[in-house]
């Protein structure tokens, strides 16, 4: 995946993403940070922040979540 950050939402359900290849980067009140090859990051459910494949890099990963996946915006 090749691009910048999504717009800014929640997830119902817990998200854990693993990077395999490029730079996932992700964004919320706490800072951004950029997720490599090998790393893990969790998303908690209900947490409002941006995320998404490196603008340059892109970005292919594996995700799973404890429940069924969607993307709610923010307002």
């Amino acid at each position: 995946m090749k691009r910048a950050l999504s717009v800014l939402g929640t997830h119902t359900n817990d998200i854990w993403i693993v990077v395999v290849k490029g730079a996932y980067r992700y964004k919320d009140d706490a800072g951004e940070k950029r997720v490599g090859p090998g790393d893990f990051i969790r998303v908690p459910g209900g947490r409002k922040h941006w995320s998404g494949g490196d603008a340059t890099e892109g970005a292919l990963f594996y995700e799973e979540s404890s429940g069924k996946f969607d993307l709610v915006p923010s307002k």
